[in-house]
């Protein structure tokens, strides 16, 4: 049983944030974040990001060579590879690598890695698509917002990691049920939602302070502090990622309307997360099947 198991599943993780059993952040991963968040990078600029961290570069290559990429020719050079995959996907696929070096969730049993990674990369991309088209007068950047869909669910790594019997627990009782239930079934099982610990986590790591506030606030309509634009979208986006397209019946999030939204681009976005999540699993499932 590792430390963090031993733990009594009431007591807030502020206690492990306190001791040794903090995630240890891989190195260089807050710069790999800086230079993944840049909206001016060149692809030659972004290859050679890549090329500090070797593992991802690998991955890198080895995903534009998948069937899922099915490329014309062999690549054969991380410069290759982030030409064949996009700005979008080597940024995503990136940030994902260099962060799940810190944690083990294969602990618990009911963890699903292409499930959890297919929801971060259609949260990265549905956040990005939303922040381009907001309303002129919400000042968002668009890629810093990807970071932010990307790690939406950041706590659930770390509580699957850190207490994987409770995690397994909630992940089974919340199947079938409302989007909202698993962080509530957290609460009680391990005395903390993945919202709030992912961003504990973010602030123990010194994550950039718009990082922090959108996790934590993603499920807070009455927020409306300095980043409420970048909270509000992960909040929209997540609707949108747990809808499978579908309505739910439920009163519209007022965050729609604050960012400028009108109802039928909000059908548009429904229409877009439903369209994109075939393609986005297949990716989750090239990275982390297995």
């Amino acid at each position: 049983m590792n430390q963090c198991q031993r733990q009594h599943p009431t007591q807030q993780l502020r206690e492990i944030m306190a001791s040794t059993r903090l995630p240890v952040l891989p190195p260089n991963t807050p710069y790999l974040l800086r230079a993944m968040a840049s909206e001016e990078i060149t692809f030659r600029e972004l290859a050679a990001v890549v090329e500090k961290f070797p593992t991802i570069a690998a991955k890198l290559i080895a995903l534009a060579n998948s069937p899922w990429s099915a490329p014309v020719v062999e690549v054969t050079s991380v410069e290759m590879a982030c030409s064949r995959l996009g700005f979008s996907v080597v940024r995503s696929v990136s940030v994902a690598l260099g962060i799940a070096n810190a944690f083990n969730p294969a602990l618990c049993p009911a963890f699903d890695p292409v499930r959890y990674w297919t929801g971060a990369f259609l949260m990265a991309e549905l956040t990005t698509r939303l922040a381009e088209s907001a309303a002129d007068d919400h000042e968002v950047e668009p890629q810093s917002v990807r970071t932010a869909g990307l790690l939406h669910n950041l706590g659930l790594l770390w509580l699957a990691t850190c207490m994987p019997d409770e995690t397994h627990q909630a992940l089974l009782s919340a199947e079938g049920e409302a989007a909202g239930s698993l962080d509530g079934l957290l609460h009680e099982l391990c005395g903390i939602g993945f919202v709030e610990a992912g961003a504990l986590l973010a602030e123990s790591w010194e994550f950039p302070d718009m990082l922090v506030e959108s996790l934590r606030h993603q499920d807070d309509p009455g927020y409306r502090e300095q980043y409420w634009q970048s909270a509000a979208l992960l909040g929209v986006a997540k609707e949108l990622l747990h809808e499978n397209a579908e309505p739910t019946g439920q009163p519209p999030d007022p965050r729609w309307s604050q960012l400028g939204f009108s109802p039928e681009q909000q059908e548009e976005f429904r229409k877009l997360a439903g369209e994109r999540r075939s393609d986005v699993q297949e990716l989750a499932s090239t990275l982390f099947a297995g």
